[in-house]
Formats: C-alpha cells, structure tokens, sequence
C-alpha cells in the first residue's frame, strides 16, 4: 500500500453550520491520532465559527459534551472563499499549478488511498459551496478522471 490522504471538507458557512465545521477538526484530530501525516491531510474550511459573535467561548469549537476543543491546531489550508468548487476539484485532482503555489493538494499515485469527507447540504446532484454549487456531473468527471490517471488504489 502507498500513501493514505485525506480530504476534510466543510462546505458551509455562517454560525448555522457550526457541526459541518466541528466535524471537520474532529476528524482531522483523530486521522493525526491515528497516525496520518500532516502533510496528507488537507483541510477546507471556512473558518468563521471558532471566533464567531455569538460563540460562547471564542476561539474554541466543541464536537462533544466533554467540551474538548477541536479547532486548536487545525491547518487552514483553504478557508473563507478559497472553499469553493473549483479549489475542491483541484485538490483532489493534485492541480500542479495549485502545488507550485505552495498550496496543498493530494499528489497520490496509483497505490495510495484517498479519504475525502465533505460536509453541508445540498439536494440531489448538487453540493453547497459558501458561495457556489459543486454539480453532481462535475464531481463525477472529476472522479473519473483520478481514475484514469491512475490517482489511487482506493478512494472513499
């Protein structure tokens, strides 16, 4: 087996999806617990929650009743309006040109495993961005395409 990479995605914004964004540093917490490298673990997030007016106790995102904080020391990789369609895509898709910017993106190859979690709403063949719609067709054709490069062995 080659590399494990993993995908967190909080595809909302707005103190409403407050769970999309706590879920998302749950998972990347517990992907690091279990000893995935931060370099393969890529995360988007909008990130207005953990400082947010109306959060109770700022600079923390809880995800349990045992008040564990989730957000410190979470990577802001892709936050506010780089969370979008586009950006999504292109990371999964290891977009060099994103590389060379610096930014990171999943340069997996044919034995590695993808994980991708993407949280917040949307309605059938469609996706919620903060700002944009991801379409069914174009995920699709994005998932495709990582097969036919040969991109990995699994993807969940």
């Amino acid at each position: 087996m080659g590399k494990i990479w993993v995908v967190l995605c909080s595809g909302g914004s707005r103190w409403i999806n407050y769970a999309s964004h706590a879920n998302v540093y749950h998972a990347y917490h517990m992907f690091r617990g279990n000893g995935i490298p931060d370099e393969n673990i890529i995360i988007m997030h909008y990130d207005d929650i953990a400082n947010n007016r109306v959060n109770p106790t700022p600079g923390k995102v809880y995800n349990d009743y045992n008040k564990t904080d989730v957000y410190h020391g979470v990577p802001k990789h892709y936050t506010g309006d780089e969370v979008n369609p586009t950006n999504f895509l292109s990371v999964l898709k290891g977009d060099q040109t994103l590389a060379r910017s610096g930014r990171p993106v999943v340069n997996s190859g044919p034995d590695d495993h993808i994980f991708v979690y993407f949280t917040n709403h949307g309605l059938p063949d469609m996706i919620w961005f903060p700002s944009e719609y991801l379409w069914g067709e174009e995920l699709n054709t994005a998932l495709q395409e990582m097969h036919i490069n040969k991109r990995y062995s699994k993807l969940l």
